[in-house]
């Protein structure tokens, strides 16, 4: 139907405002009719307020067409803000994260991936749907563009503490000393077993000052440069 209103030149509400009922009537026979009362504000049927929600999702139409991946990349991490958002409102989680695209001539695209884990954090929301999105550019101006999940569960079961504290394992050292330094040595202490000194008679002193110049070996100073 959008399809068939876009080659008659209707691409707004107001452009259906414009026309009488019986035009519209002639033209698209019973939706006609509810196409001219919907854009009026008039609808008849009844509000059901307590019905469970099936999906969560938002989307926006874009006043200008976009093809840009960096650009629809951008309004896609905004949209999921706004999804986990309101799955945290709602208090519950998502099974499968869905894509809605539109292109320019009224077609829709729809993608969607079942998740391991049911979620309700928007980083992993937009990353599955920004793989699922770099997979539909091709060149295709879209003005339309959605993204939300469904198979709705209770959040309990969502996102396992190994994927929300998941770090980069290739994080470089000048950007993240505190992983080669800090954290991950401390961690690396605390699995070894301990071993006693072969030299039972070392000082506290001299225990302390050895610890100093093995970290001096092992963690560079702050601001200090590191080769490359």
């Amino acid at each position: 139907m959008e399809a068939r209103l876009g080659k008659d030149g209707i691409r707004r509400i107001a452009d259906l405002q414009r026309m009488d009922e019986a035009t519209l009537l002639k033209r698209y026979g019973s939706m006609g009719s509810r196409l001219f009362n919907l854009s009026r504000g008039i609808d008849h049927r009844s509000v059901e307020p307590d019905r469970p929600a099936h999906s969560i999702s938002a989307e926006t139409t874009f006043e200008t067409d976009i093809s840009d991946l960096q650009e629809l990349r951008r309004i896609l991490r905004a949209l999921a803000e706004k999804v986990s958002a309101r799955l945290k409102a709602a208090g519950l989680a998502g099974e499968t994260v869905v894509l809605k695209l539109k292109t320019a001539d009224f077609r829709q695209r729809t993608r969607n991936r079942k998740l391991a884990d049911p979620t309700m954090l928007a980083d992993r929301i937009f990353r599955v749907g920004d793989d699922l999105l770099a997979r539909e550019i091709d060149g295709t101006a879209f003005r339309l563009i959605g993204i939300g999940v469904a198979d709705l569960v209770d959040p309990r079961d969502a996102d396992p503490i190994d994927l929300v504290d998941e770090v980069p394992a290739a994080a470089p050292l000048s950007s993240a000393p505190w992983t080669r330094c800090g954290k991950v040595r401390r961690q690396d202490a605390r699995a070894r077993p301990h071993r006693r000194s072969r030299r039972q008679d070392v000082s506290p002193a001299e225990a302390g000052a050895k610890a100093g110049r093995d970290h001096r070996l092992t963690c560079p100073r702050a601001g200090a440069r590191t080769r490359t």
